[in-house]
């Protein structure tokens, strides 16, 4: 799901560059929508820019975002034991040493 917001927000950047709006008002020449574009070029790479910096926030928001794990007390103490120190006396874990109960 990640992968594909980040794939429409590429694309969504790409096509909203506002120094891409030359290109989209020769693409649109000759036809009624083109003749509105050309009129109102200002309007149109000002919502441009403002589309494109939105789709450049959500890719920097969207790198951020890291995947949530639970930390459960198992492996609480898994961390705690090979960093050098048990956090439960007598608990089970790579620090132990001796015969297993």
């Amino acid at each position: 799901m990640q992968r594909a917001k980040r794939g429409f927000l590429v694309a969504l950047a790409l096509v909203s560059c506002p120094c891409h709006a030359a290109l989209l008002v020769a693409l649109l020449a000759g036809t009624g929508l083109g003749a509105v574009v050309a009129a109102h070029t200002g309007l149109l790479v000002g919502a441009l820019t403002l589309v494109f910096l939105g789709a450049v926030a959500g890719l920097l928001l969207t790198g951020r975002e890291a995947p949530r794990r639970e930390r459960t007390p198992e492996a609480a103490q898994v961390v705690a034991t090979r960093a050098g120190y048990c956090a439960v006396p007598g608990a089970p874990g790579p620090a132990r040493t001796g015969t297993e109960a």
